[in-house]
């Protein structure tokens, strides 16, 4: 399928066309008639007989609110009733006035109905005067025609007129000697520009993106489709980013009750390891306390592994290897990076009112291995 298909209304009925690719360079044409096959994107060229070109007075800032009160604010310069025209403007033109394109609403639409049933759906939709060639006020002369243009103002006569129509030209600011002259039919004459692929030419002035007349209720309905399709894609996002925001406090949640799971089975494993005579846990942490009690040791082992707990979780320089408590006293293997550390530990231990005594402290493999004596007594 091609890109892009630009078809041309002459004057007579006919028809021509072109197929353009991405870059904007002819694949083929132009040829007679409409093209056999839809493309991408198609634009249709109107003649200029059938569009009026105007300056309209900028009566509102906003598109929308534009799009409405414009229509009445350039009535008075209209032959037909503004509520049988369609007006398509420029939205996106700077200062007081608006360029403007005034168009038969129902022959318009008859235009794009028939293109329709030859299978082209219409994206784009512009004037002759919006694609000639050159800058400020021209001549465009075709097929017995002349179109005389302006940055606000669109003319269109027979070429025979053109030497009678001299004086009132130059009234209306258009000097027919002094205007840049293209001719896109028979031999250039000279002081005019020729040139030799009409339709080409006029295809080539697409990249300066001339405004397009379908709007409002003439908006091409694929660009309405690939909106409601944004839509969709922005509706989904959203409800997907909701989706997610609630699922993720419920999967924090089966994680931390699959960890304290883990940590109660942990903890089971160890009192019975410890009291082989437990044979149903039901807290482990209260059926410890009630064993050491039971043992004559109380609650005085847990309490001092509290105690001693966050010194040896606060630094990084010792592991403990090793612990035993008996007798109202607990002893720890501790490897550390030498013998100062151990002795820091123990000092540490003292300050918070424990009794500490390092009994022992041997050099090996990974260290030096101290063995602590840690009771509640005084330092």
């Amino acid at each position: 399928m091609s890109h892009h298909h630009l078809v041309r209304c002459l004057p007579d009925g006919t028809s021509e066309w072109l197929s353009l690719n991405r870059e904007g360079r002819i694949l083929s044409g132009p040829q007679p008639g409409l093209p056999s096959s839809p493309a991408e994107r198609t634009s249709l060229v109107l003649p200029a007989e059938q569009v009026l070109c105007l300056s309209a007075p900028r009566v509102a800032r906003s598109p929308a609110a534009l799009a409405q009160a414009l229509p009445y604010a350039i009535e008075e310069q209209l032959a037909a009733p503004v509520e049988s025209l369609h007006v398509a403007f420029d939205a996106a033109a700077a200062g007081d006035r608006v360029p403007a394109a005034v168009v038969d609403a129902e022959a318009l639409r008859r235009r794009l109905d028939d293109l329709a049933e030859s299978g082209l759906a219409v994206d784009a939709c512009h004037a002759e005067w919006q694609l000639l060639p050159g800058e400020g006020s021209r001549i465009w002369l075709e097929r017995g025609r002349v179109l005389l243009v302006d940055e606000r103002r669109a003319l269109c006569l027979p070429e025979a007129d053109l030497p009678a129509l001299g004086d009132w030209l130059r009234d209306q600011g258009f000097d027919p000697q002094a205007l840049s002259r293209f001719r896109a039919d028979g031999a250039a004459a000279p002081g005019e520009q020729p040139v030799d692929a009409p339709l080409a030419t006029l295809a080539a002035q697409l990249g300066r993106r001339p405004f397009n007349l379908l709007q409002g209720s003439f908006a091409p309905r694929r660009r309405s489709q690939r909106q409601q399709t944004l839509w969709r894609l922005a509706a989904a996002f959203v409800l997907g980013a909701l989706a997610l925001g609630t699922a993720l406090p419920l999967v924090e949640r089966g994680m931390l009750e699959r960890h304290v799971e883990s940590r109660q089975a942990e903890m089971s494993r160890l009192l019975q390891q410890a009291v082989p005579s437990v044979t149903r846990v039901v807290d482990p942490v209260a059926q410890m306390r009630t064993a050491l009690r039971q043992t004559g040791a109380g609650s005085d082992g847990l309490e001092l592994l509290t105690r001693v707990a966050p010194l040896l979780a606060g630094g990084t320089r010792t592991t403990l290897d090793a612990v035993e408590y008996r007798a109202g006293t607990l002893e720890m293997t501790v490897i550390a990076a030498d013998v100062a550390t151990l002795d820091g530990l123990r000092e540490r231990l003292v300050q918070q009112g424990l009794k500490a005594e390092l009994t022992a402290a041997n050099p090996g493999s990974q260290g030096v291995e101290g063995r602590l004596r840690i009771s509640g007594g005084g330092a």
